[in-house]
């Protein structure tokens, strides 16, 4: 069924009738968005027109480049632009779907010219972390501004407890200054992951032999992932808004890495459903301590490089 249904959308190989219905789909999303509609079941089917927009425009980059589609990108990006200037609200908001689309392109063009993940997401790290500079530089006071974004009704605090009053102040005491940073790893990095994987899924359908030889394996080179080793621990010791604000993206990264490491390690495995089923269980029930654990797999890996021997020890 879900390859009868793909094949029979071979109509978005046409970039400018695909141009044509992301930009519908973002016009409609940006509509819902600018009326202020609260309708839970409305939001999610624009939620889900806007993903479906993201999945487009990922599949007209990887099947015909990044130059041919750039009617499918910027199609994308105007519905943004243009609630931006009409509510007048601050770039750090009309700017993430900017910067998502930008980062689908990113990742899906250098997916498509180098049949494997590791480029496309070392180039979007890099993107992301320059957004956030450039955000923080336009932006000083940003974690204050999340934390007024953010504020907490003061009527309900009367309702809590005295450890709830703890942990909520303590909760916007700590979070505005990850807000951007998460944000921007969620949205920009692992989103647009799954958005390509999702139309390379898309692609191999279609015409099995246009990515052959794909690279499985999610790893960054060893010299990025010193760097973001060396920012997070200076973001330990000198409480830079910056290194803070950049921690939850190398984070993800690593965490993003250290799953990887574990799919391809246990890849020629019997029991390797059962290990899997297992392994994201943790991730569910103990997000925390399974996360901590595979970013530091990651980042292992990343800098000895330890994924050949594991898969040809476990692979014997």
């Amino acid at each position: 069924m879900q390859e009868s249904l793909f094949k029979r959308a071979e109509f978005v190989k046409q970039v400018n009738l695909t141009a044509f219905i992301v930009l519908l789909c973002r016009s409609l999303e940006g509509v819902v968005s600018f009326v202020g509609i609260t309708h839970v079941a409305l939001i999610f089917l624009v939620s889900m027109l806007g993903f479906i927009s993201y999945i487009l425009l990922s599949f007209s980059v990887v099947w015909h480049g990044i130059r041919i589609a750039l009617p499918v990108m910027i199609a994308a990006c105007i519905p943004s632009l243009i609630q931006g200037m009409l509510t007048g609200s601050s770039v750090i908001i009309w700017a993430l779907p900017v910067g998502v689309v930008l980062s689908i392109t990113i990742l899906a063009e250098c997916f498509r010219c180098q049949k494997a993940w590791s480029l496309g997401i070392e180039c979007n790290i890099l993107f992301i972390v320059s957004v956030m500079c450039i955000l923080h530089a336009l932006f000083p006071d940003i974690a204050q501004w999340w934390a007024d974004t953010m504020r907490f009704d003061p009527a309900l605090l009367g309702t809590l407890t005295v450890q709830q009053r703890a942990e909520i102040s303590q909760f916007f005491e700590f979070w505005p200054k990850i807000q951007t940073g998460y944000m921007g790893g969620t949205w920009m990095l692992y989103l647009p992951i799954f958005v390509v994987w999702f139309s390379k899924r898309w692609i191999d359908i279609l015409d099995a032999s246009r990515l052959k030889h794909v690279v499985r394996g999610i790893r960054i080179g060893r010299i990025l992932a010193g760097v973001g080793l060396i920012l997070m621990l200076m973001a330990v010791l000198t409480s830079m808004p910056i290194l803070i604000d950049l921690m939850p993206i190398w984070f993800m990264i690593f965490a993003l890495v250290g799953l990887s490491l574990v799919h391809d390690t246990v890849a020629s495995i019997p029991s390797k459903a059962l290990i899997l089923c297992l392994v994201y269980t943790v991730c569910l029930l103990l997000p925390q301590w399974a996360l901590s654990i595979l970013m530091l797999m990651g980042c292992i890996d990343c800098i000895a490089n330890i994924r050949p021997k594991l898969i040809k020890r476990f692979s014997t």
